[in-house]
């Protein structure tokens, strides 16, 4: 939900996209399936973790979904403004304290689980990671 590639359609398990080689930044990563983000689950201090690399969690989203706007401008939080009668919605710098990607899957919405912290991008560990936490 948060890289905006519609709904998780499986969470491959055993670092199927491959094996981090940065920091484990996340472990034990407890959502409901509801949060905007994945910083809105519980979670384990930022760099404290029990797991490695071959635990790293891996998604795979269905893209793109009667509900999910897929073009590049809907990437971007937007913020809405009216002018008289007319709503303009423009892109604002994102307020998310945490970036997320997925790398080394077969498109943007697949892959390895990311995030940034520190200016530095670390792996999601998790031997629990289900549907929910993606």
């Amino acid at each position: 939900r948060q890289l905006g590639c519609g709904m998780a359609v499986s969470v491959p398990g055993k670092a199927h996209f491959g094996q981090g080689h940065a920091p484990i930044w996340l472990d034990e990563v407890n959502c409901t399936g509801t949060e905007g983000a994945i910083t809105e689950c519980r979670l384990e201090p930022w760099g404290e973790h029990n797991c490695n690399h071959n635990e790293d969690a891996s998604v795979v989203c269905s893209v793109c979904s009667l509900h999910t706007c897929c073009s590049p401008l809907c990437m971007m939080p937007l913020q809405a403004a009216v002018l008289g009668r007319y709503l303009l919605i423009y892109p604002f710098p994102s307020l998310e304290p945490t970036e997320l990607r997925l790398v080394n899957g077969p498109n943007r919405c697949a892959g390895r689980v990311e995030v940034l912290h520190h200016q530095q991008w670390g792996s999601v560990c998790d031997n629990h990671w289900d549907m929910e936490d993606a």
